[in-house]
């Protein structure tokens, strides 16, 4: 018997570098909230995108803004609940994603911005603060192109469909149990053009030869895949590019520890039903 396990994060985005400027200026301000920062975002070196996804930690205490770094002084609840992200006109509210939270501390968001201009234009947002009614809005669905967190005790039938193999799910984390003659196989109900990038948490619950945990190919056919992981049954990974049946790129990991989670960015950079590039880190 064969076990995958996902957890918690399953989602294609689209990528843009962020610049924090620290002012608290604007032509309106978003009722009920004491404090805000503006921050820019450098247009893409690309072209202009619209609904791209960037990351931001923001962190309660004290410090300077960096990167994607945001220091909020303290006037910020400890559970960030009052946090929000608007549009460059000070009032419109973004939807933003919590991957990671500890209250007092930090949190990471993720925030969907509708435009990013040409480089070297940049976009403005506004981070908002300090509300004690505030509740948190997190909304991975309205953030990204895909996303499931595998809440509840059964799989939503509206994002994925099963083909092979058991499912299940504990404690948002989706279980897939193969046997000798399958595997626990579900695919996603959705197409999208490239580029794009899949983020997985993953870990294996035992070791075995060929156990594939996450792939993009094109609809219907494996014979186009990229970013298709699986176990050796030692402790490296591989993660494999196929063009019309055949294996172009190969990736191998070693990991110590293949059944604690991980965390893996896998990039389709260019479409994959034609001669295409994938890269992969280990986050």
């Amino acid at each position: 018997m064969r076990k995958t396990l996902l957890s918690a994060i399953l989602f294609f985005l689209l990528f843009s570098t962020f610049l924090p400027v620290s002012r608290n200026v604007a032509t309106d301000w978003l009722t009920g909230w004491q404090y805000r920062k503006k921050h820019e975002i450098r247009g893409s070196i690309a072209g202009a995108v619209t609904d791209y996804q960037i990351r931001i930690i923001v962190h309660n205490g004290s410090g300077v803004d960096s990167g994607e770094n945001v220091y909020l002084n303290g006037k910020c609840r400890t559970d960030f609940g009052d946090v929000r992200f608007t549009s460059d006109d000070g009032v419109t509210l973004l939807n933003y994603w919590i991957e990671e939270k500890k209250d007092g501390n930090y949190t990471i968001f993720w925030i969907k911005i509708p435009n990013i201009p040409t480089n070297p234009s940049t976009a403005t947002i506004y981070i908002y603060y300090r509300n004690p009614t505030a509740t948190n809005i997190s909304n991975g669905d309205g953030t990204f192109i895909f996303f499931d967190h595998f809440e509840g005790t059964s799989l939503n039938l509206n994002k994925w469909v099963i083909r092979q193999g058991d499912v299940d799910i504990v404690d948002s984390n989706l279980i897939l149990t193969g046997t000798s003659r399958t595997r626990g196989l579900i695919d996603g109900l959705i197409s999208f053009s490239y580029p794009k990038a899949l983020y997985v948490r993953v870990k294996l619950l035992s070791t075995h030869t060929n156990t594939h945990f996450c792939s993009m190919r094109k609809p219907n056919d494996w014979t186009y895949r990229a970013g298709d992981g699986y176990d050796h049954g030692a402790n490296p990974y591989s993660f494999e590019t196929w063009n019309a049946g055949a294996k172009t790129q190969t990736y191998n990991i070693h990991l110590a520890t293949p059944t604690n989670y991980h965390l893996y960015k896998i990039l389709s950079l260019i479409h994959i039903s034609r001669a295409h590039e994938t890269s992969l880190h280990l986050v």
